[in-house]
């Protein structure tokens, strides 16, 4: 897992360099990572879906933020999102950004991505803190999320 962050950071960085954009001293990078199984929960995937969080994307964010972890899918009991936050914090010592799903037409939130920020270097590899620690549809650290095994059905 950490050479695909290696290796996604230093392509941004690559894009940044051969575009001529590298004058941003506002901004930091944020890697998104997304759970499949809620992904594909309200989306047409091909099978087979990943049993891993997959790579999102890895963007440039501004400050403002405008715009191997130790848990495992299951079931129940539901998870909140502050306790995924904390092991993520407890793994990495920085916070990331939590981002749920709806599933259609019962209101049940899904874990989607777990997001990492990097410190803006070159490459970025330093992580940080995210400014925001719930996006989409978590409001909060108290939300109740399923974060459902590969083979169930949510």
């Amino acid at each position: 897992m950490q050479r695909q962050l290696l290796v996604a950071a230093v392509l941004a960085t690559l894009s940044l360099l051969i575009s001529g954009q590298t004058d941003y001293p506002d901004f930091f990078y944020k890697l998104s990572l997304q759970w499949p199984p809620s992904v594909c929960a309200n989306a047409k995937c091909r099978s087979p879906i990943p049993r891993t969080f997959t790579i999102h994307g890895l963007w440039l964010q501004s400050v403002e933020d405008d715009e191997p972890i130790r848990l495992k899918p299951r079931q129940t009991p539901l998870y909140k999102a502050k306790e995924i936050r904390d092991a993520i914090y407890k793994t990495f010592g920085k916070y990331p950004e939590i981002s749920c799903g709806k599933v259609n037409n019962t209101g049940k939130l899904l874990l989607n991505e777990i997001r990492l920020c990097f410190e803006r270097a070159n490459p970025p590899f330093v992580l940080r803190d995210c400014p925001k620690r719930n996006s989409t549809r978590c409001s909060n650290g108290n939300d109740q999320l399923k974060f459902p095994p590969r083979t169930s059905r949510v």
